[in-house]
C-alpha cells in the first residue's frame, strides 16, 4: 500500500530517500539502463505517479544518486589523502582508481550521464546536480593543484579524464553476455584486465602525468 502523501519538507525527504535506496538497491543487480520506473515503483513500495511525484523522472532518480556516489568518492579521496606531506602522482592514481572501482555505481552512472540522465529531466534537476559536482570537483581539483601544480584552470579537465577512465575500466571488466561469449568462442578477442584497479591505475598515472608535464615544459 503507497505511503500517505508528504505534507512537510521532512515527510518528503524521507520519501525521496526511500526512492533512492529502493533504486540504489536495484543498481546492484543489473545496469541503468534496465532499471525502469515500474522497478522503482514497486522496489520503494510506491505507485509511479508517487515517484514521479518527489523526482520528475526515473532519469531524475539516477542523477540524484550519482550526485550522492560522486559526493562519498570525493570525500573518500580527500580522506585518503588527508595529513600527507606530500602526495605523488602514483599515490594519487591508486587512491583515485581504488576509491572509483569500490563504486559500482558511481562508475556506472558517469557513463551514462550526457547520454541518458540530463535527458527526460527539469532545468532544476540538472542545476542541482551541476552544483554539487561542482562543489565537489572545486575539492579535488584543490589536491590536483596543491599536490601536484597542475594549474587551477585546466583542473576540471583532468577531473574529466579521471571520470572516463573509470568508467571505461569498470566497462571492460562488466562486458555483455554476448562479449563473454565470443572471447569464449574466438581466442583473438582481447580479454579484460584481471586487475582492473592496476589497470586504472596506470592509465590515470599517464594522464596525471601528461598534466604535469605540460605544466613544466
Amino acid at each position: 500500500m503507497e505511503f500517505a502523501r508528504a505534507r512537510t519538507d521532512e515527510q518528503r525527504q524521507l520519501r525521496r530517500d526511500q526512492i533512492q535506496r529502493a533504486t540504489y538497491g536495484l543498481l546492484q543487480g543489473c545496469r541503468s539502463h534496465a532499471v525502469t520506473l515500474g522497478d522503482i515503483a514497486r522496489e520503494s513500495g510506491m505507485a509511479k505517479s508517487a515517484v514521479l511525484r518527489y523526482f520528475g523522472s526515473r532519469e531524475g532518480v539516477l542523477l540524484s544518486i550519482l550526485a550522492d556516489e560522486h559526493h562519498a568518492w570525493t570525500n573518500e579521496v580527500l580522506s585518503a589523502v588527508a595529513g600527507q606531506a606530500k602526495v605523488t602522482v602514483e599515490q594519487l592514481a591508486e587512491v583515485l582508481a581504488s576509491a572509483a572501482l569500490a563504486r559500482p555505481v558511481l562508475c556506472e552512472l558517469l557513463g551514462a550521464v550526457a547520454s541518458v540522465l540530463e535527458h527526460n529531466v527539469t532545468v532544476d534537476d540538472v542545476v542541482a546536480f551541476k552544483l554539487r559536482i561542482a562543489e565537489d570537483m572545486a575539492l579535488l581539483g584543490a589536491v590536483l593543484t596543491e599536490a601536484l601544480g597542475i594549474p587551477e584552470g585546466v583542473t576540471n579537465q583532468v577531473i574529466g579524464g579521471v571520470y572516463a577512465l573509470s568508467f571505461q575500466a569498470w566497462e571492460l571488466c562488466h562486458p555483455a553476455a554476448a562479449l563473454e561469449e565470443a572471447r569464449r568462442r574466438e581466442a583473438r578477442i582481447p580479454a579484460a584486465p584481471t586487475d582492473p584497479v592496476a589497470s586504472l591505475t596506470t592509465g590515470l598515472r599517464a594522464w596525471l602525468y601528461g598534466f604535469v608535464s605540460l605544466e613544466q615544459s
